[in-house]
């Protein structure tokens, strides 16, 4: 969502019907958008700021490095080809926007709100598959220190057939 649509427009008709919104922006060089969700305070407690999240694709790298044995190789890679290092930090932007819902009523654990939008080139599947897998890092993280339920939404940019939306 483009910024200036979610604060000119989208925030202030949620906010007439009792939601609360959150908008992060991507990190992508050049790219004036990014992610928004809305929830409704009717069912949802107000989340404070700090406890609203965004992380970029670069910012989750090291997951890999204390997760996937063979990390070394791509850190390694992103050190040799300073042109996919530019690419993985300034043009892949955001891959996860969190957020936890409490119920006003019942169920005393959050609700994780996730949403991501995952790199868009059709011929990019091999990103895609790194960005979710690290949004399940990510995620497995956040739900060991707060445990929940999870609601993973977004454009996937990729069909539930494909590797992402397999591992997804």
């Amino acid at each position: 969502v483009d910024e200036s649509v979610f604060r000119s427009l989208l925030e202030p008709v949620f906010d007439t019907m009792n939601y609360q919104g959150y908008y992060s922006e991507k990190t992508s060089e050049g790219t004036r958008e990014g992610s928004a969700v809305f929830w409704s305070l009717d069912r949802f407690m107000q989340v404070e700021k700090s406890d609203r999240k965004t992380y970029a694709f670069h910012d989750l790298l090291p997951l890999l490095e204390s997760n996937f044995e063979s990390s070394a190789s791509l850190t390694a890679l992103l050190h040799k080809r300073s042109d996919l290092h530019r690419i993985v930090t300034t043009l892949l932007g955001h891959v996860l926007q969190f957020v936890p819902l409490q119920c006003r009523r019942g169920n005393p654990h959050p609700i994780w709100v996730a949403n991501t939008h995952l790199f868009f080139h059709p011929r990019a599947s091999h990103i895609r598959l790194l960005q979710i897998y690290l949004l399940g890092l990510q995620l497995g993280n956040e739900l060991e220190r707060f445990p929940g339920e999870v609601v993973l939404c977004g454009d996937f940019n990729s069909s539930l057939e494909n590797a992402a939306g397999k591992l997804a």
